[in-house]
């Protein structure tokens, strides 16, 4: 419907006056919407944030607490290691105590076995005091009626006889001295004892 210019009112002053309060309240309520709009998307910007934080936070939490408990599970486990290791020093000090006692023993064995070596005499051989023997005391056992052995002076091609025996059984004892030689058969070893 169309209304006739000569039929409109112009309004009056009130009016207009009227009209721009209303379009200024409107602007400003426009402009209040935009700036709460602007301040509500501001104040979601920033829960979305703090919540992102919470939830790192939380994250971050769990982490320490985790990382915590495996370091003290490593701690724990590191004690258990050195107290282990404590127990395989005292367990090798020991072995190493004992291999020393074995060691010693062994070589007092072995010196007692060279000694014997060194002074035993083996019978059917012809021995020179200072050279092939030591002076001393010798004893050997005999079973043989037929055990024959003896001193003679060095130098002598065995002739010069300083003692001898024949036919004696059971423990029998000869000391020779520098200068002599000395022999036996059917005697058994003998053994130095002094």
């Amino acid at each position: 419907m169309k209304i006739p210019t000569s039929q409109f009112v112009h309004p009056s002053k009130t009016m207009l006056a009227l009209y721009i309060t209303a379009a200024i309240a409107i602007a400003a309520i426009v402009a209040g919407s935009i700036m709460y709009a602007k301040a509500y998307s501001d104040n979601h910007i920033l829960y979305l944030k703090l919540s992102a934080m919470t939830s790192d936070d939380h994250e971050t939490r769990t982490t320490l607490t985790s990382v915590s408990k495996e370091r003290d599970s490593l701690q724990a486990d590191e004690n258990t290691i050195a107290g282990r290791e404590s127990a395989v020093k005292v367990r090798e000090d020991a072995v190493a105590a004992k291999e020393a006692a074995v060691k010693k023993r062994e070589d007092a064995v072995t010196a007692t076995e060279t000694h014997i070596q060194e002074t035993t005499l083996v019978d059917g051989r012809v021995y020179t005091v200072g050279t092939t023997m030591q002076a001393g005391t010798y004893q050997a056992t005999s079973n043989s009626t037929r055990c024959y052995w003896k001193i003679t002076t060095s130098g002598s091609n065995y002739e010069d006889i300083v003692q001898n025996d024949l036919g004696t059984q059971g423990v029998l004892n000869v000391t020779v001295d520098a200068g002599q030689d000395f022999q036996s058969s059917n005697c058994g070893n003998w053994t130095k004892i002094g």
